[in-house]
């Protein structure tokens, strides 16, 4: 579960093979919303998403930067907007930060949640 946060996010959950990470983010505002996505792993995956706004296409990306942080690059392309979400496991907490770059008024968002996180 997270903590209250300006995304209104209840919890997030990644489900990882050895290609891709299946990411599902359930909001609190109104009826209970999820959203659905898979990033490839060194590789770029299509998608969308309706998190951030408007439905929006875009490709997916991630990787393990460090031990305990996997980091996924989300390129909207039908506009300029990139987001970058880190994943930071610490024994049972996660932190999930997300930044806005190339977005007009870009800004970062901060998560912090307890999680049963396994990698």
């Amino acid at each position: 579960m997270l903590e209250v946060n300006s995304l209104a996010l209840e919890s997030v959950r990644l489900d990882f093979s050895a290609s891709d990470c299946n990411i599902t983010l359930r909001e609190t505002t109104g009826k209970y919303h999820e959203h659905h996505l898979v990033c490839g792993i060194l590789a770029w995956q299509q998608g969308a998403l309706t998190l951030f706004g408007d439905y929006s296409r875009l490709v997916a990306s991630g990787a393990w930067i460090q031990d305990d942080t996997f980091e996924i690059t989300l390129r909207f392309y039908e506009t300029s907007a990139v987001y970058i979400i880190r994943f930071y496991f610490v024994e049972n907490n996660l932190t999930v930060t997300i930044t806005a770059e190339y977005v007009l008024n870009g800004g970062a968002y901060h998560l912090t949640g307890v999680a049963p996180a396994t990698k």
